[in-house]
């Protein structure tokens, strides 16, 4: 009989100091149902393809809500689309920290060259951020994108999603933000989910991942995990994050599971 550690494992805990608050420049969920004003939509490509808001549905329910959506396969055989949804002016100070992030299900169709792309506008410029040519996140579960958009922070700032496609699937986005992020935020965003045999006393190491969602680099941070009602273990990560990079820590002392009841 084996258990799995993560069943007992309690959240674990990130004490960081000097927490400030993010200052957000653009921020939208697409719950109207038009594209919101400010947007600009622009149709190169041939037959109905073009951005739309989309309700929440059973076949792409996404969060839940309305999201902005492109969808090449329901506009029929003959569909080429080249589509590119704009956002406004988003006037940032050059040197700036500033993040890109949004959630998404790229869907790509076996054997078709389409892809999205995002792009910034930085000094009359038009720059590849970010490419997708494979299906990234589902459904049900869109992919959570987080971009550092600092080396493009301008007066004339923008950002864009273009879909290139030949009768291929579609892709659905959500909650597009531009954002100033508070200095220190760090976040764990898994727990190693280790198992061993029942009743045999073999110390495992207990391994995180953590994420540094904030603006700057951190380090020297107390990371802290607690198994059932056992006393809390808690170490000191040395490294350093950058800031939208993850890491690993892995605790130095080394968990025994004989000593959990079950």
């Amino acid at each position: 009989m084996k258990f799995n550690i993560s069943t007992f494992l309690l959240p674990v805990f990130l004490l960081v100091s000097g927490i400030s608050s993010a200052q957000n420049f653009l921020s939208e969920n697409f719950n109207g149902n038009t594209i919101p004003s400010g947007w600009a939509v622009d149709d190169q490509g041939t037959g109905a393809c073009r951005w739309m808001i989309h309700a929440s549905s059973t076949a792409v329910p996404m969060l839940g809500s309305n999201y902005l959506f492109v969808n090449s396969d329901s506009a029929g055989a003959a569909t080429v689309g080249n589509e590119t949804i704009t956002s406004p002016l988003i006037p940032l100070n050059a040197g700036s920290q500033v993040f890109l992030s949004f959630q998404h299900f790229f869907r790509k169709r076996n054997g078709r060259q389409d892809t999205g792309r995002v792009e910034v506008f930085f000094n009359g410029t038009w720059i590849k951020a970010l490419e997708f040519a494979a299906s990234t996140g589902t459904a049900s579960n869109p992919a959570s994108e987080l971009l550092n958009v600092s080396a493009w922070a301008g007066p004339e700032f923008r950002v864009r999603f273009q879909y290139k496609s030949l009768r291929a699937w579609y892709w659905a986005i959500d909650n597009i933000k531009v954002f100033t992020p508070p200095a220190a935020d760090l976040g764990v965003t898994g727990i190693q989910n280790l198992s061993s045999p029942c009743g045999l006393a073999v110390p495992l190491p207990i391994t995180v991942k953590i994420k540094n969602f904030g603006g700057q680099v951190q380090s020297g941070f107390p990371v802290s995990y607690q198994v059932a009602a056992q006393a809390a273990v808690t170490e000191t990560f040395s490294n350093s994050i950058l800031p939208g990079d993850s890491a690993s820590s892995t605790f130095r002392l080394l968990f025994l599971p004989r000593s959990v009841a079950i």
